[in-house]
């Protein structure tokens, strides 16, 4: 239990602090040095490095990201229709499997009463999807829950925005007990759209907070 305890604050503090406070999506200007980029967390038989990379729209390449400035470049001025992919890679190299809690805490909208920027940003296609290393492994893919989607503000709001997925601590959850086993390497997929339907002007001065990416292994 003390180690599970410790192993659990050690990411909370490590990624709040280094990752997703950074993440803006829209109209953010904020430059401060903080390294991202590969954290390993170990305490006893418990060991997994993380690697936290992006790219947006029909890029190629992935981008890791080290520092937050390079968050804030590489998502400034996002418009309507933008797609931002994530990939989290995820290496257990301890002596035990895993079971790995993964999720994005305390979403969040600045923008003019009566909108919400949750509203127009979605996860594209409702998915997750977690990758394995070894090419003969299939890829896994996590549906999510949906309900139908309503008009606000003359807009039509895709289902899998984020004001429907995020839990009642607006949290969005992205791997819950998933089993990794030692010695096994997975990266995890999804991808952030600023709906493209997406017009009136009270949401240009929006910004879409992703609080904290938070991993917690036991």
């Amino acid at each position: 239990m003390k180690e599970k305890g410790l192993i659990k604050a050690l990411f909370m503090f490590i990624i709040s602090l280094v990752t997703l406070s950074v993440s803006v999506f829209a109209w953010f200007a904020v430059s401060q040095q903080a390294n991202i980029g590969q954290i390993i967390g170990q305490t006893a038989d418990y060991s997994a490095i993380l690697v936290f990379k992006v790219k947006k729209n029909g890029e190629a390449n992935w981008t890791e990201i080290e520092k937050i400035n390079e968050m804030h470049q590489f998502f400034g001025n996002t418009v309507p229709s933008d797609v931002i992919h994530f990939k989290v890679d995820i290496e257990n190299d301890g002596n035990k499997d895993l079971l790995i809690d993964l999720m994005i805490r305390n979403l969040y909208s600045e923008v003019s009463i009566g909108f919400d920027m949750l509203d127009v940003y979605y996860l594209k296609d409702g998915l997750i999807t977690v990758k394995d290393n070894d090419p003969l492994v299939g890829d896994e893919i996590i549906p999510l829950y949906n309900e139908p989607n309503p008009t606000k503000h003359d807009q039509e709001l895709n289902i899998y925005r984020f004001s429907n997925l995020v839990d009642n601590n607006n949290n969005f959850i992205i791997l819950n007990k998933y089993n990794l086993v030692q010695g096994r390497s997975i990266s995890v997929n999804f991808s952030i759209v600023y709906d493209e339907n997406t017009t009136r002007k009270e949401y240009e001065t929006g910004i879409f907070h992703l609080n904290s990416f938070y991993i917690y292994l036991n």
